[in-house]
């Protein structure tokens, strides 16, 4: 099996009642390990979507990830 380098976080945690979720960037546009590996958690709903910056190894797999799941919360955009 290969080691794939996707630049990319995703978290799960809870605030007092709620749980929440957060993607922080998703990948390279030519793979899809991001929108596979939410799909083997079942997400159909990210909370929180934040990427950093714009370059395709940060955001590639974004458009496809947003398109396929709903969003209930901001989307932000990390400037350093």
């Amino acid at each position: 099996m290969g080691v794939v380098q996707v630049e990319t976080a995703f978290d799960q945690f809870a605030d007092r009642d709620r749980d929440y979720s957060m993607l922080i960037d998703a990948g390279d546009f030519t793979g899809d390990e991001v929108i596979e590996y939410l799909q083997i958690l079942s997400m159909n709903m990210i909370d929180i979507v934040i990427y950093t910056h714009p370059d395709t190894d940060h955001i590639g797999q974004m458009a496809i990830g947003i398109k396929s799941k709903k969003t209930s919360g901001p989307s932000w955009t990390v400037r350093f």
